[in-house]
């Protein structure tokens, strides 16, 4: 139960300490914005949103699917099978597919779940537009930082360090190496599996917009004097090619010591 326990906690802790790096703040400029820059800024955010929105939508709901599914199976296999190896393996599995799934609940995936109600929030006045740009900067934001998350070494030493620990007490308490090897291969391919199918698009989106959304020359590059009176800066030019972020890392604290966050 402590070590279980202590898996929870500590994706939860790995998700509030991560640092977020920011070359600028992008909120910063909102209120200044004329009414053209708000407009274009509100038409940027929300094409980036749709674009991850399927492949964000077919992860997160397909891999709720899946451990849902391993769950019900795994509970109804150890309430059928008889007392030894077969019921404790299926137990630890059924914990385990839970565990993931409360993952999942705990901490949602935004690029899944806010493009349709960014659409939906309102925009009659100078206030809700302010209001939707922000939002839908916070949920790109959010969204870059669970796929960081979902990437990290913690995503994958946890399931590792959970197959390795019961696979030692199955092996120690039943003679049946085909049945650890089960739990260990099998709880390893569908972890790695989520693992690196988990979306990447909002950490390119938010990498962009993080460092662009309030620069003071956005929309004016080859422009060699100032704007006249009354002129207004134009939106920015879509990139040709979206350039995605190289591979980066983070340090913060963590239990004992400091934990590195690598992504790619």
């Amino acid at each position: 139960m402590r070590f279980v326990c202590f898996l929870v906690v500590s994706l939860a802790v790995s998700a509030v300490v991560a640092p977020t790096v920011r070359a600028q703040d992008p909120y910063g400029c909102l209120h200044d914005l004329e009414e053209a820059e708000l407009e274009a800024r509100l038409a940027l955010v929300d094409r980036r949103l749709q674009d991850g929105k399927q492949w964000a939508r077919a992860w997160w709901y397909g891999w709720q699917a899946i451990f849902g599914g391993v769950f019900a199976y795994q509970l109804g296999s150890a309430i059928r099978s008889d007392a030894g190896s077969a019921r404790w393996a299926n137990y630890i599995g059924t914990v385990g597919a839970f565990l993931a799934l409360a993952q999942m609940w705990i901490l949602p995936q935004p690029a899944a779940t806010a493009p349709q109600r960014y659409r939906r929030m309102p925009t009659g006045t100078r206030a809700e537009r302010e209001a939707k740009l922000t939002y839908g900067l916070d949920r790109l934001e959010t969204a870059a930082a669970r796929e960081q998350l979902g990437r990290g070494p913690l995503a994958h030493a946890t399931p590792l360090l959970w197959s390795a620990v019961w696979a030692t007490t199955l092996s120690v308490k039943f003679d049946d190496p085909g049945r650890v090897a089960l739990l260990v291969v099998g709880g390893f391919v569908i972890t790695q599996a989520r693992i690196w199918t988990t979306p990447q698009a909002a950490i390119a989106d938010w990498s962009e917009l993080s460092q662009t959304m309030c620069q003071q020359d956005y929309g004016r590059r080859g422009r060699p004097e100032g704007p006249e009176d009354g002129d207004v800066a134009a939106p920015p030019a879509e990139p040709a090619v979206r350039a995605r972020p190289g591979p980066s890392a983070q340090v913060a604290p963590f239990f004992g010591g400091m934990q590195l966050l690598v992504s790619f």
